[in-house]
């Protein structure tokens, strides 16, 4: 069994990747649905005002 440092620095590299996607992911889904609930408070409190 020969140790292939290469093949395990590719590997890290990859699950860094996976890893950065999934936290962008994350933080951009997090501001959307903040944003969605402030959006819709907003529209709540407008239709509050006007009715």
């Amino acid at each position: 069994m020969q140790f292939d440092s290469k093949a395990v620095s590719v590997d890290r590299s990859r699950t860094l990747a996976r890893y950065r996607r999934f936290c962008t992911v994350k933080i951009i889904g997090g501001a959307c649905s903040a944003l969605g609930v402030l959006l819709v408070q907003a529209l709540l409190y407008a239709a509050e005002q006007h009715f």
